[in-house]
C-alpha cells in the first residue's frame, strides 16, 4: 500500500529534504534529552529540524510504534494484519520468472526507493472511515510474526523440493552415462562382428576357389589317365610328373580339409558370440526400456506441476491489479482533505489546537509518565530490536526470494535439459533399434554363409570321395605301369637280340655283296676277254 501510495507522487511525508506541515511547531519539555534518539515520531521530517537549528522534541514525544509488514500501526488506529496466504502468494509472485522479465526499467527506481525508504517511518494520512482516536495512553499491540514464520517454512520447504529434484536430476543423468557406455560397448562388439564376418566370406571365398582350382586339377588329371591310357609308349616321361602331381593334390586336400576344420571351429566361435551379443543387446533394450519410462513420467509430472503454475499467473495478476485500483481510488478519495498543493492538509490549524490541549494534558499527567517512562523506554529497547529483528528477516526474505529466482532459473534449465535428454534417449532408441536390425540382417546372413558352408561341405564330400576313386585307378594305374613296363623290358631285350643278330646278318649281307661284286668285276673281265679273243 504504501509502495502505490508513493508511485502516484505523494512522496511528500517520506522525504526527509521536504518540510512537514508542523514544522515550525516549538513543544517546550521539562525534561529534554541531549543524545540523538531514533526517529519514531509521526512526521520524518522533523528529524531534519537540527539543520535549521531548531529544537528537539523531548522523548515523550518520540513514536515509539513503527509500521510492521508495510502496514501502520499507531494508537489512533488499528494495525492491518497480514493474511499468510496473500503473503507467499506475493512472495511466489515475485519470484515467478515470468513476472521478473515482464517487470519494467521503469519500476526499478521505485523499487530502489522502496528499499531505501523500508527503515524509515512514513505518515499516512488517516482515511474518512477511521473511527474517533482514542487516547494516546492505551497500550499498543505486539506485532505477530506468525505470517513471516509460515513463509520462512513454506520457502525452505521448496528449497528442500528442489534439492531433491536436483539430486533425481543428476541420477538420472548417472544412467544415462552409463546406458551410453553399454551402447558404446555393444556397437563395439558388433563392428568385431561384422568384420569378423568379412573375414569369414573372404575365407568362403578362398575356399570356394580353390574347391574350383581342385576340380579343374581333377578334370586335367581325367585328361591326363586317358592320354595315359592312348599314351602307352610316353608311360617313362609321364611317370614321374604323374606321381608329382598326385602329391600336389595329396597337399592341396590335406590343407583343404584343415581350412574346413579351423572354418567350422571359427564358425561355432562366432555362433556363440552372437548369441551373447545378442542377449547382451536384449538385456540393454530392457533397461532402456525402464528407464525411459521412468524418466516419461518424471517429465510429465514436470509439465503438470508447469501447467498449474502457468494457470496460477494471472489469478495472481488480476489479484495485484485489483490491489492498484484500490489503492488508486484510497488516494483519490483522500484528495479533498488536502490543500491546493496537495502537500498539507486542510485541518493543520485543528491538530495544532489539539497538541496544545495535549501538551496540557501531558503537563498535568506528567507524573504518570514518570511512573511509565521506565517502561516505555524498556518497550522501546524491546521494539528496536524487533525492528531489527525485522529487518534481518526482510534481509533473509529478500536473499531468500534471489536464491528461489535463481533455483527457478536453474528449474527451468534442468527442465530443458531434461527435454533434451528424452530426446537423446529417443534417438538413442532409434539407434538401437536399427543396430537391431542390423543384427538380423548379420543373422540372415550367417544363415546363408551356414547353409553354403553345409553345400561346400557336401561338395567336398562328393570330391573327396572322386579323389578316392581317382586314388584307386591311380593304383591300378600304377600296376598296370610296372606290368607294362616289365613287358617292355622284355621286349626291349628281345629287341636288342634282334638287333644283334641283324647286324651280324648286315655284316654277313655286306661279306656276300662284296663278294658278288668281285664275281661281277672278274665276271666282266672275263667277258671282255672272251669278246675280245672272238674279235680276234
Amino acid at each position: 500500500m504504501s509502495d502505490t501510495y508513493e508511485s502516484h507522487g505523494f512522496k511528500a511525508f517520506g522525504n526527509p529534504t521536504k518540510k512537514a506541515p508542523f514544522s515550525s511547531l516549538k513543544q517546550p519539555t521539562r525534561h529534554s534529552q541531549p543524545e540523538q534518539l531514533p526517529n519514531f515520531s509521526l512526521f520524518p521530517s522533523i528529524s531534519q529540524r537540527a539543520k535549521d537549528n531548531a529544537p528537539r522534541p523531548s522523548h515523550s514525544h518520540q513514536r515509539i510504534f513503527p509500521p510492521v509488514n508495510n502496514s501502520f500501526s499507531t494508537p489512533q488506529r488499528p494495525r492491518v494484519k497480514v493474511d499468510p496466504m496473500s503473503l507467499g502468494e506475493s512472495q511466489e509472485y515475485s519470484t515467478d520468472p515470468a513476472h521478473i522479465a515482464e517487470s519494467s526499467p521503469q519500476q526499478r527506481p521505485h523499487e530502489q526507493a522502496h528499499a531505501i525508504g523500508n527503515h524509515q517511518f512514513r505518515f499516512m494520512p488517516p482515511t474518512p472511515q477511521t473511527s474517533q482516536r482514542p487516547s494516546s495512553r492505551t497500550p499498543s499491540e505486539t506485532p505477530s510474526l506468525g505470517p513471516e514464520v509460515d513463509a520462512d517454512s513454506e520457502d525452505l520447504d521448496l528449497s528442500e523440493m528442489m534439492n531433491r529434484r536436483m539430486k533425481e536430476a543428476k541420477v538420472i543423468k548417472s544412467q544415462l552415462a552409463e546406458e551410453r557406455v553399454t551402447n558404446a560397448n555393444l556397437l563395439s562388439q558388433l563392428s568385431a562382428v561384422q568384420a569378423d564376418f568379412d573375414n569369414q566370406k573372404q575365407r568362403f571365398a578362398e575356399l570356394e576357389a580353390a574347391t574350383e582350382a581342385n576340380a579343374e586339377i581333377i578334370s586335367s588329371k581325367d585328361d591326363e589317365i586317358r592320354l595315359l591310357q592312348v599314351q602307352l609308349d610316353e608311360v617313362q616321361t609321364t611317370k614321374e610328373s604323374q606321381i608329382v602331381l598326385l602329391n600336389d593334390k595329396d597337399d592341396q586336400i590335406i590343407s583343404g580339409l584343415e581350412k574346413l576344420q579351423a572354418a567350422e571351429d571359427k564358425l561355432k566361435v562366432m555362433e556363440d558370440r552372437v548369441s551373447k551379443v545378442k542377449d547382451a543387446a536384449k538385456r540393454g533394450i530392457e533397461n532402456m526400456g525402464k528407464n525411459f519410462d521412468s524418466l516419461k513420467n518424471v517429465v510429465e509430472h514436470l509439465k503438470t506441476r508447469y501447467e498449474v503454475s502457468l494457470e496460477k499467473i494471472p489469478n495472481m495478476r488480476d489479484e495485484i491489479e485489483s490491489l492498484r485500483l484500490s489503492s488508486s481510488q484510497s488516494i483519490k478519495a483522500l484528495e479533498p482533505y488536502m490543500d491546493s498543493s496537495g502537500h498539507h492538509l486542510v485541518k493543520a490549524t485543528e491538530t495544532r489546537d489539539l497538541i496544545l490541549e495535549l501538551q496540557t494534558d501531558r503537563n498535568n499527567a506528567q507524573q504518570v509518565i514518570d511512573f511509565l517512562r521506565d517502561k516505555l523506554h524498556n518497550l522501546s529497547t524491546q521494539l528496536a530490536e524487533a525492528n531489527e529483528k525485522i529487518a534481518e528477516l526482510e534481509n533473509r526474505r529478500k536473499e531468500e526470494g534471489t536464491s528461489l529466482a535463481r533455483s527457478a532459473g536453474l528449474w527451468e534449465t534442468t527442465g530443458q535439459q531434461v527435454e533434451e535428454i528424452a530426446s537423446r534417449l529417443i534417438q538413442r532408441e532409434r539407434e538401437d533399434a536399427e543396430l537391431l536390425a542390423e543384427g538380423l540382417k548379420l543373422e540372415i546372413q550367417l544363415t546363408d554363409a551356414n547353409q553354403s558352408i553345409q553345400e561346400l561341405s557336401d561338395k567336398l564330400n562328393q570330391k573327396q570321395s572322386d579323389v578316392d576313386r581317382l586314388l584307386e585307378e591311380r593304383q591300378s594305374l600304377t600296376v598296370e605301369v610296372q606290368h607294362t613296363s616289365k613287358s617292355l623290358q622284355v621286349v626291349s631285350s628281345r629287341l636288342e637280340e634282334v638287333t644283334v643278330e641283324c647286324a651280324s646278318h648286315r655284316q654277313s649281307a655286306e661279306t656276300k655283296n662284296n663278294e658278288a661284286s668281285v664275281l661281277a668285276e672278274r665276271l666282266r673281265v672275263s667277258d671282255e676277254a672272251k669278246a675280245v679273243l672272238q674279235t680276234t
